[in-house]
């Protein structure tokens, strides 16, 4: 085996030479090199600069991330207008930032489901309402296709906000194609989707904080408490993603209130539409297939 290698300190410079990247040898001209990235410290460091350096990089990390959760719920459509326009390190990338929205939600339900499944009644449990949505399908499905189609179903279903990652693209496309003439890129408009689809997936924490609430409460969900109260929240949610969209769509592009809203249907809409297709295309295909 070869022996490891010796750490030796580099000479100290010339009077009046730059000192250079230990990495990669190019002349220094701030606490960074501009050609490897690495920051400039010795080679020696003690443990307080290490974890100096973790600490202070998780809370400036953390800071912008807060910093960008404000212009995102306070200021619809403000984190695009500064992504299109250049200014883009002071807020979290678009796509981070979706997939922390994300990862809220899937914490979120994942708490949901396990009150869920610790409360509710047994009569409520998921096998029931796989063989429910069986029973509903047999009477318009070939016997044949009766399992396939459902377990299609239940996959489609089962996506959650997963499904959102995919048809973001086509929010995206649907502003391109109404604002495209504004000689901007497909990824400005792009991310403004994602920006929307943010506070989607948010809203959707939102609505899973009160099932959870309720389930806690009652010991049971809140679709079986209080049908109608579900039905709006869902509503709620929607209307609030429309609102979102609709003031996102105004200061990015510049247009006037009412040509915002009917533009908000290509990333609320839209989406849920392509979502159907897809869920239908799907269906069709299984039933063709010999």
């Amino acid at each position: 085996m070869d022996p490891l290698p010796s750490v030796e300190t580099p000479p100290a410079p010339a009077n009046g030479a730059r000192p250079a990247c230990l990495d990669c040898g190019t002349p220094l001209v701030g606490p960074y090199c501009h050609g490897c990235g690495q920051r400039d410290q010795p080679p020696d460091l003690p443990v307080r600069h290490i974890v100096a350096d973790a600490l202070g990089d998780a809370l400036a990390w953390d800071g912008r991330v807060l910093q960008t959760a404000r212009t995102l719920l306070r200021q619809p459509g403000a984190l695009a207008v500064d992504w299109a326009s250049g200014r883009r390190s002071r807020h979290v990338a678009p796509f981070r930032l979706y997939l922390l929205c994300s990862l809220l939600f899937v914490g979120v339900s994942a708490g949901y489901e396990l009150a869920k499944d610790a409360l509710v009644p047994v009569t409520e449990t998921a096998e029931e309402d796989a063989a429910q949505l069986r029973d509903n399908l047999r009477g318009g499905i070939p016997q044949g296709k009766t399992e396939a189609v459902a377990r299609y179903i239940e996959g489609m279903v089962g996506l959650g906000v997963r499904w959102m990652f995919v048809l973001m693209p086509l929010g995206g496309f649907g502003l391109y194609v109404l604002y495209g003439l504004r000689r901007r890129s497909y990824a400005a408009h792009f991310v403004l989707a994602i920006h929307v689809f943010c506070v989607v997936v948010l809203l959707l924490a939102v609505r899973r904080l009160i099932q959870l609430a309720v389930t806690l409460a009652t010991g049971d969900t809140l679709a079986h408490v209080n049908g109608t109260i579900n039905t709006l929240v869902i509503l709620a949610v929607f209307a609030a993603s429309y609102v979102y969209a609709t003031l996102s769509i105004r200061r990015f592009y510049g247009v006037s209130t009412i040509k915002a809203i009917a533009s908000a249907p290509a990333v609320t809409v839209g989406p849920v539409v392509a979502w159907i297709a897809l869920l239908l295309t799907g269906m069709f295909l299984i039933l063709a297939w010999p």
